[in-house]
């Protein structure tokens, strides 16, 4: 399937390495039966969200979260090494600074993301999206979010 995924993404003009629609596939195959499946539930590793899932915002935007992912923005800027057990351990030491607790800002860290509230395991899509897409998709997303756009 991912030879066909790797077609129709290069068909639609973004310029993408098959290394990387392979692990796409990888992460997503679970979920994907057919071979259409794949480009509508893994749009987000290839396009960066217009638009933020309003209800999880809603629910889950509150008063301390512009500072919490504006503090993790710089956090994960300064790590050595964008792997799975790093980025879950400065989320965690993040939300332990800010002093809420992980799960509190984790759908939402999804949502600022990927622009959904659900997909493939979040850190093996974090570590594949890149520290570079990462947080230029967080401040975005907070760009977004606090101008009063996000939906």
């Amino acid at each position: 399937p991912y030879t066909t995924l790797f077609r129709s993404i290069e068909d639609s003009g973004i310029k993408v390495e098959k290394e990387y629609v392979a692990k796409v596939c990888g992460l997503i195959k679970e979920k994907a039966t057919l071979t259409n499946e794949f480009w509508k539930l893994g749009s987000f590793f290839f396009v960066r969200p217009v638009q933020y899932d309003a209800e999880v915002l809603k629910k889950k935007w509150d008063s301390g979260a512009l500072e919490f992912f504006t503090r993790l923005k710089v956090n994960l800027s300064a790590l050595p090494h964008f792997n799975h057990e790093n980025l879950q351990q400065v989320f965690e030491e993040t939300a332990t600074e800010a002093g809420v607790k992980p799960g509190q800002y984790l759908q939402l860290f999804r949502v600022l993301l990927l622009g959904e509230s659900a997909g493939p395991a979040l850190w093996d899509t974090v570590e594949l999206l890149g520290k570079v897409e990462v947080i230029e998709r967080l401040g975005l997303a907070l760009g977004k979010v606090g101008s009063g756009i996000a939906s």
